[in-house]
């Protein structure tokens, strides 16, 4: 029920929220902190839309952030939310550094999510594949989700596929 201007706007004060909560490492922040991320994006606007209601229909409406009425904290309702908006913000500014880190459990749906957004990207894949894990967990997570990459990446060309999937069995055997 919201504007497409609203729309707009709202998914980038989540985005930005987004990377409040991942570079942070927080799982909540309190209501005032949450509302200042509305109010100083659009102050800085002349949109003509009030922060205030576009905040609470975002609280009240999206599901995307829930807010804790006895704490007074809002949080995201699932920690997807945080990962898919993250994401969205690194694509657009095009600047998720892609490292060892695609395969840490905190990462990986961030990756997957990234390489999703943008779908045609054969040199990060190619660069994920070329990763050498520093440890035990993350070689298994690399033989374990390097598949997900691949298909987050959808319209690769499948030579990218074709080409690394051999090293990754090899990989495993090793």
């Amino acid at each position: 029920l919201e504007t497409q201007k609203e729309y707009q706007i709202s998914e980038t004060v989540i985005s930005n929220i987004a990377e409040h909560f991942i570079d942070e490492n927080v799982v909540s922040i309190s209501d005032s902190e949450c509302f200042s991320y509305f109010d100083d994006y659009l102050s800085e606007r002349n949109t003509e839309i009030s922060s205030k209601q576009l905040y609470d229909k975002v609280i009240k409406r999206s599901n995307i952030l829930s807010k804790n009425n006895i704490t007074n904290e809002i949080m995201f309702s699932h920690r997807t939310f945080a990962e898919y908006y993250y994401a969205k913000s690194k694509n657009k500014e095009n600047s998720l550094v892609i490292n060892d880190k695609a395969f840490d459990l905190y990462w990986m749906n961030i990756c997957f999510f990234y390489i999703g957004l943008k779908q045609d990207c054969p040199e990060l894949l190619q660069d994920i594949v070329s990763i050498d894990p520093k440890n035990e967990s993350q070689a298994w997570l690399k033989l374990i989700n390097m598949s997900n990459y691949f298909l987050a990446g959808y319209s690769t060309p499948y030579i990218i596929v074709e080409d690394n999937l051999f090293k990754l069995m090899i990989y495993a055997a090793k």
